[in-house]
């Protein structure tokens, strides 16, 4: 008797697909990322100096 062999789906005959979504699942979550730190920018602060810093070697 012979065995049915079963067609490779479309992910065992490409494989770098693999490749290909992890990177978009990557550039996803540093936009995300990226997107979040812009929306919840610290507050700034200004600083003052009391004298300029200067290096004087002595």
């Amino acid at each position: 008797m012979t065995e049915p062999t079963q067609k490779p789906n479309i992910l065992t005959r490409n494989p770098w697909i693999f490749v290909v979504l992890a990177f978009a699942l990557l550039l996803t979550a540093w936009g995300s990322l990226i997107s979040l730190a812009k929306a919840h920018r610290p507050e700034e602060i200004n600083v003052q100096h009391t004298q300029p810093w200067a290096w004087t070697p002595h």
